[in-house]
């Protein structure tokens, strides 16, 4: 079963981002603050456009973005699964509330009653929708996205009547283990001992480090990095570093990928 604190994770980090009054300071969270629904989650989506990754049925910078937003903290979490994991076709219509709730009920996976993880819709008909982050007895608390043009916490009760229901996504569906493209990775084999050009770290951030596709967050995800695993890097790019990971041990290769040094401490 796939790990919710890694969505969780990136839900938190979104918190307080700001839609743009255009296409300039996608990535700042208040820069170029505006109204004009510019972000960089329809960004994201645009640019696997380029890569031949057709998530949304077209490109998607401007537009109403709940639903963009909430495919998005998804897809950075869990890579191209998180399409299985949603019911979504490619070239889907998701980007409108009301279709992505209708790829839930085509799958029965439409419900009453909450769990963590689920994506959360309001009205009817259906307009908005955000990500279920905790539940208790009697309230449902969110993350949602496009709530007065920003990223926002938010709590309700259960039985608000606002509420029309929840997707259940499949936590079960395997993690795909390479992109489509990527090269085939090495067998398992224990760790050579660094080169000279070489440095190892180890990853410190407490959900796990995305290993990505690319030097940068609109890169596909390719794994999960666990805390504490080994990151022997190669080559820089900035605050990214390219290299292989293995394990806690150092010994088991996982993938190769780039990763943020921001997570990363040397050894």
């Amino acid at each position: 079963m796939l790990d919710k604190k890694v969505l969780l994770s990136v839900l938190k980090e979104n918190v307080g981002y700001h839609e743009k009054k255009s296409d300039k300071d996608l990535d700042s969270k208040k820069g170029n603050s505006g109204n004009k629904n510019y972000t960089k989650y329809a960004e994201f989506f645009d640019n696997l456009r380029k890569q031949k990754i057709y998530v949304f049925n077209y490109e998607k910078n401007p537009c109403e973005w709940c639903a963009i937003y909430a495919i998005y903290a998804y897809w950075v979490s869990y890579g191209e699964t998180a399409m299985k994991m949603l019911y979504l076709p490619y070239k889907s219509t998701a980007a409108g509330a009301k279709f992505f709730a209708q790829y839930f009920k085509d799958k029965k996976a439409f419900k009453k009653s909450p769990e963590v993880g689920d994506i959360i819709f309001f009205g009817n008909p259906i307009h908005h929708v955000g990500v279920v982050t905790k539940v208790t007895d009697k309230m449902v608390y969110t993350n949602e996205g496009n709530v007065n043009n920003q990223v926002v916490e938010k709590s309700y009760k259960k039985d608000n009547k606002n509420i029309a229901g929840y997707g259940r996504p499949n936590w079960n569906v395997k993690t795909e283990e390479k992109p489509k493209d990527d090269p085939k990775p090495a067998p398992a084999k224990p760790a050579e001992p660094a080169k000279p050009s070489e440095i190892k770290y180890k990853v410190t951030a407490t959900h796990g480090l995305r290993l990505r596709k690319g030097a940068g967050t609109n890169y596909p995800v390719i794994t999960i990095m666990p805390k504490d695993s080994v990151f022997v890097a190669s080559k820089a790019f900035g605050e990214w570093v390219y290299g292989k990971a293995y394990d806690k041990e150092g010994k088991k290769y996982i993938g190769n990928g780039y990763a943020n040094t921001k997570w990363l401490k040397k050894m």
